[in-house]
C-alpha cells in the first residue's frame, strides 16, 4: 500500500491547559474540524512509555478521555472516511505529565470529494489491481503523493492515508486535504515490461461531481467471466476468463499455461484452491476447473504461466459449505436446466463416472444421493446427470 503524507504546517490548531472536568491522571482530547465544530466516532491510539495503550473512540462532541497516561508517549488520530480515501493523522513526542491535561486538535479542511477512473488508450476501463500476497506485480497503481511531515508544538504530525484509493469496480474516489504549502495531486504509475512510467495529475485539475479518465497503455490481462452455478466446498468449479490487450490469439504461446489461485483475505498465505484439470485455450477463452477447500468468501486471481499475459484482477468466490451442498444435492429438480443452474457440470454417481465424463469444459459435482434422486435426467445413462 502506498502511503501519502500533506504538509499543513497552518491547519493545526492546539491548545494545552488544566481540564476541570478531568479526572486526576486523565487527559482530554476535544478533535474538531476546520469549523471548530467537534468530530464524533474518531478512534485515537494513545501509547505511553509505561507499556500503557488507551484506544477510545471520540463521543458525540468529540470529545475523548484517556485514562492513565502519565510522561512521554506518543498519540494517533486514525480518522478514516471509509467512502472515501481519507486520512490517519499521527502525532508523536507526547508529553502527558501527570495527566489531567485537555488538547483540543483542529483537522484540516478536507477538499470535496473527487472521482477519477483509469482507461486504456483503446478506452477499455481498469478495474483494480490487487496484490493478496499471489507473488505477481500490479500492472497500474495510483495514488495521492507524497509531501513530509510538519512540526506542532505537540511533536512531529504527519497525514497518512488510510488505504488504497480504490473502492469500486473501475473508478476511484479519494478526498484530499488542503495544503498551504503544496497542491495534492494524483499519481498514476505504470510497471511494464521495460520499466517504469508514472505522471501526475493535479487535484485542482479535478471538477467536484464529474469523473476525470486518466488515459494510461494497453497491456495484456484476463478478464475474469461471470461464474456459472453454484460454487461448493471441495467440488469443482469452471473459472473462465478472456485474454485482452491483444490483437489476435497468435500473439500468446501455444505452451502458455493458466491457473486460478485462491485465499481467504484474513490468510493470503494459504493457498485454497487447487487444479483438478489442466487449463484450456481457445483463441482468447481460457478455462480451468478447480476445487476451492474452504467456505466463505475466497480472494482469487486467474494468471499464466509466464509474463506473457498478466494476471486477472482479483476476484471474489463465495464459496458454500458441505452441509449446503448436501441440501442441494439431495433436491428433486425437473429439467437439466434447474438443475445446470446450481451445478454447472451436473451430477456424478461417484468420483469414477465424474472422471469418465471429464473430458468437457465443465466437471460434475460427485453426489450419489444427489445423483440417485435426479437418475431420471441422466439421458445417456453414463452416471452423470445433466453433463455438458
Amino acid at each position: 500500500m502506498k502511503r501519502f503524507a500533506i504538509a499543513l504546517t497552518a491547519c493545526l490548531v492546539l491548545s494545552l491547559g488544566l481540564n476541570a472536568n478531568a479526572s486526576p491522571g486523565s487527559t482530554t482530547i476535544i478533535l474538531q474540524d476546520a469549523n471548530g465544530v467537534g468530530i464524533p466516532n474518531v478512534e485515537l491510539n494513545a501509547y505511553a512509555s509505561s507499556n500503557t495503550q488507551v484506544r477510545i473512540k471520540t463521543d458525540a462532541n468529540g470529545r475523548a478521555v484517556l485514562q492513565a497516561l502519565r510522561g512521554q508517549g506518543s498519540l494517533e488520530i486514525n480518522h478514516c472516511v471509509q467512502a472515501a480515501e481519507s486520512i490517519a493523522l499521527q502525532m508523536f513526542d507526547v508529553d502527558y505529565g501527570q495527566g489531567g491535561g485537555s488538547f483540543t486538535l483542529r483537522l484540516p479542511a478536507r477538499t470535496q470529494d473527487l472521482e477519477y477512473e483509469l482507461r486504456t488508450v483503446d478506452g477499455a476501463k481498469i478495474s483494480r489491481f490487487e496484490e493478496v500476497a499471489f507473488h505477481y506485480t500490479p500492472i497500474v497503481s495510483t495514488w495521492v503523493s507524497d509531501f513530509g511531515t510538519f512540526e506542532t508544538p505537540f511533536g512531529v504530525a504527519e497525514i497518512s492515508s488510510c488505504g488504497e484509493p480504490w473502492i469500486s469496480a473501475d473508478r476511484l474516489r479519494v478526498a484530499p486535504f488542503s495544503s498551504s504549502e503544496s497542491e495534492p495531486v494524483i499519481r498514476v504509475e505504470e510497471r511494464i515490461e521495460g520499466g517504469t512510467t508514472s505522471r501526475e495529475y493535479p487535484t485542482k485539475d479535478f471538477t467536484p461531481g464529474q469523473v476525470k479518465p486518466i488515459v494510461v497503455n494497453n497491456f495484456r490481462f484476463i478478464e475474469i467471466q461471470p461464474l456459472s452455478g453454484t460454487v461448493f466446498q471441495g467440488q469443482p468449479i469452471r473459472v473462465s476468463g478472456l485474454i485482452k490487450g491483444v490483437a489476435s490469439a497468435d500473439e500468446i504461446s501455444s505452451n502458455e499455461a493458466f491457473f486460478v489461485v485462491c485465499a481467504k483475505r484474513s490468510s493470503p498465505q494459504s493457498m485454497t484452491s487447487r487444479a483438478v484439470s489442466n487449463s484450456r485455450r481457445d483463441g482468447l477463452a481460457v478455462t480451468q476447473n478447480v476445487i476451492i477447500d474452504s467456505s466463505g468468501v475466497n480472494r482469487c486471481i486467474l494468471t499464466g504461466s509466464s509474463r506473457d499475459v498478466v494476471s486477472s484482477f482479483a476476484f471474489n468466490i463465495s464459496v458454500q459449505t458441505k452441509r449446503q451442498f448436501a441440501n442441494a444435492a439431495n433436491k428433486r429438480y425437473r429439467s437439466c436446466a434447474a438443475l445446470n443452474r446450481v451445478f454447472d457440470g451436473g451430477l456424478a454417481r461417484s468420483a469414477a463416472a465424474q472422471s469418465a465424463n471429464g473430458s468437457g469444459n465443465r466437471l460434475a459435482s460427485v453426489s450419489a444421493s444427489g445423483y440417485s434422486r435426479n437418475s431420471s435426467l441422466d439421458r445417456d445413462r453414463d452416471g452423470v446427470a445433466c453433463e455438458r
